[in-house]
């Protein structure tokens, strides 16, 4: 009945319901072997995961393939910056800004819940960029890898998994703030 009141509404404002670019993704814990639905004249496919505003969304609602898709993303932008970051000639301080405004933007983008393991792969991945910028350390003539605390004790900033919290504190802080018949936070508050 929505999808009816949807496309009225829709026609009132001579717009229409394009068929085969509109698809549907079921939710629920049960196994239907449909691959279509039929609403009036319209049939729509089935899908279990879509794309929306850049983050994958699937109906088992687990974002480790986000997350999965974010780290391959950074990974690219991190590939495309390297010999920048690798470079002598630039400042540890400018490929750190570098690293904070693009790489890591890109890794922490639509990832507001992660599980114990995503947020595994997300640290190692920071690791992996800041052994790029800080390089090895030659110890009595013996090159070797930054230990996690050598990294960390040299960025001085809050590992990635710290800021991801930061920004999901924010996050809720500006809804807080909202006005109370907004539904951004009428959800939020909503009780299960």
């Amino acid at each position: 009945q929505a999808f009816l009141d949807l496309e009225r509404e829709a026609k009132k404002m001579h717009l229409s319901i394009n068929q085969s670019k509109t698809k549907y993704m079921q939710c629920i814990n049960y196994t239907d072997t449909s691959t279509h639905i039929e609403i009036g004249e319209y049939k729509f496919e089935k899908v279990s995961s879509f794309t929306y505003l850049g983050s994958e969304i699937n109906s088992e609602n687990s974002i480790s393939t986000e997350v999965r898709k974010r780290v391959t993303a950074a990974n690219k932008c991190f590939y495309g910056i390297r010999k920048f970051l690798k470079s002598d000639n630039i400042k540890r301080d400018t490929k750190l800004l570098i690293y904070k405004s693009l790489i890591r933007s890109v890794l922490t983008y639509a990832s507001e819940t992660l599980s114990q393991a995503d947020e595994r792969t997300i640290a190692a991945f920071e690791r992996k960029i800041l052994r790029s910028i800080f390089g090895g350390v030659c110890d009595k003539g013996v090159w070797r890898r930054r230990t996690n605390s050598e990294l960390y004790r040299i960025f001085r900033e809050t590992d990635i998994l710290k800021y991801h919290k930061i920004q999901r504190m924010k996050w809720a802080e500006h809804i807080v703030r909202m006005n109370d018949d907004r539904t951004t936070k009428r959800i939020f508050l909503a009780r299960a």
